[in-house]
């Protein structure tokens, strides 16, 4: 448990949210008794709100308290062996699990509780085993609230930087507002650069501080008020640049390699960090509203939305952890259009025999159909060429060895117009059930799709991709599901 405990008096309005009431406990676990008596301190929630639906980006102040150390939140119902607890010092595993990570501090009212992340929907309580007592409400999810996106770690440098990102544009202009707990000023932007990129995005910048300190709850722009999902910053070491060449083919942009395809364009990183947005002919590459992307040197940038064999000027803006915006303009031609054949989803661990109810998921991603027999399906000890097997745009296939039977009683059955790719062995003595890195390889030699190895599921679990476009080395882009779906998108 990581708590920030900064005595440090802050101006602030006082709140004029009703107070919340004493936790009911109900639902505790049975040694957690309900306690005899009301809490002996009140709370309110900054933004202004009724007990039974607090926002997710909230903060809590205790009115007229003084001990930043007294009082935690905690997800969940609070009975009074969990008072016992805190009053103790005590805290069991169980509990400690419970106590949502805040910055507390002390402000001209009383004790704030800020939470270091937005919070999920549920119960949850302001507790204290002295003062004891506990103070309920619960947290509903208001769809509200511009995601932080950039820089990792929140700050680097001499400055404190930080871009924050929603789904729909911003056009008024921006106020003022002030870290917490130090009340230190910030400047707030709409956007990244002079020339619009980020049309969705805020950009604060401070000084940097002694302290790790809280981004603004929330900044006013018009008639609008932008909630922010909080974000705790800090100065640090700027990331060292790590800059390689392009490989062939590719054309350089600034800190990033550029290839433009069909209908979308990759770009990949040559440095640790940074946040790339792409404009082409004037308007957000990606729709409806595409947010700048931030990747690292193993990951990639993939934007859609391009018109196949035509031409396109594209502006390119790039963000370093530091604040430091640059960008470029350039003239490009895009290829005609191309199947792009991605390996979507793998069933290594059937419930039926093995190797036979093995399968491997391909996906065509592109705008034309794909030609398997240009293809190999790789595995570490050799492949297996592909027959001629034609792959319509948006359709899905399923490669299987001879003795797979679409039929078997014990796993799910494929999608009824799945198209099914037989090969004699789908791999050298079957798919590793404790997981093996598979490849997708053109007759060309070039790699088209890659798949991790994973830890072993399950007996009737796959391994599927979450998005066509994340790539092998993201730990998030990959899951295990016990819905396997072969043949179709999976239910979601």
């Amino acid at each position: 448990m990581t708590r920030f405990f900064p005595v440090l008096l802050a101006v602030a309005t006082p709140a004029c949210a009703p107070e919340l009431p004493p936790a009911s406990h109900d639902g505790c676990a049975p040694s957690a008794e309900t306690p005899d008596e009301a809490a002996p301190f009140v709370v309110r929630s900054l933004p202004d709100a009724e007990p039974s639906a607090l926002p997710p980006i909230v903060r809590l102040r205790v009115v007229g308290a003084e001990d930043t150390d007294a009082f935690v939140l905690i997800a969940g119902d609070v009975g009074s062996a969990h008072l016992g607890q805190l009053a103790r010092d005590d805290v069991s595993m169980a509990l400690s699990r419970r106590i949502v990570e805040t910055l507390s501090y002390r402000d001209a009212h009383g004790v704030v509780l800020a939470p270091l992340a937005r919070l999920p929907p549920g119960p949850y309580a302001v507790a204290s085993g002295d003062p004891k007592g506990a103070v309920s409400f619960e947290v509903v999810d208001d769809g509200r609230g511009l995601d932080f996106v950039f820089p990792p770690g929140g700050g680097y440098g001499d400055a404190l930087f930080g871009v924050w990102c929603g789904d729909a544009s911003l056009v008024a202009p921006v106020d003022a507002a002030s870290l917490t707990p130090s009340a230190r000023p910030v400047d707030a932007r709409l956007g990244l650069t002079d020339h619009g990129d980020g049309p969705g995005c805020l950009t604060l910048r401070a000084a940097a501080g002694v302290e790790a300190e809280l981004s603004p709850l929330s900044i006013d722009a018009g008639q609008q008020t932008h909630w922010l999902a909080p974000r705790l910053l800090s100065a640090q070491a700027e990331a060292e640049p790590t800059s390689s060449p392009c490989p062939e083919g590719l054309q350089t942009v600034g800190p990033g390699c550029l290839l433009v395809e069909d209908d979308r364009l990759r770009l990949l990183p040559r440095d640790p960090f940074h946040l790339w947005v792409v404009n082409a002919d004037g308007a957000p590459l990606g729709a409806p509203l595409a947010p700048p992307g931030w990747v690292k040197a193993s990951s990639r940038f993939v934007r859609r939305g391009l018109a196949p064999n035509a031409p396109h000027e594209l502006r390119v803006s790039w963000t370093d952890t530091s604040g430091r915006v640059e960008q470029a303009s350039l003239s490009v031609v895009t290829e005609p259009p191309s199947a792009h054949l991605v390996i979507t989803e793998v069933m290594a661990n059937p419930v039926g025999p093995e190797p036979a109810q093995e399968w491997v998921e391909l996906y065509n991603d592109g705008l034309a159909p794909a030609d398997l027999s240009r293809y190999r399906l790789v595995d570490p000890a050799g492949g297996a060429a592909l027959p001629a097997v034609v792959v319509p745009p948006g359709r899905y296939a399923v490669v299987v060895s001879e003795g797979y039977d679409p039929t078997s009683f014990y796993d799910p059955a494929p999608a009824p117009d799945t198209i099914f790719v037989t090969v004699a062995e789908l791999a050298t003595n079957g798919l590793s059930n404790g997981g093996e890195p598979l490849a997708l390889e053109r007759d060309d030699g070039r790699v088209v799709s890659r798949f991790p190895p994973l830890p072993k599921p399950k007996a009737g679990e796959s391994v599927e991709r979450r998005i066509a476009d994340v790539h092998v080395t993201d730990p998030e882009g990959f899951r295990r599901t016990d819905t396997p779906s072969p043949g179709a998108a999976p239910p979601r």
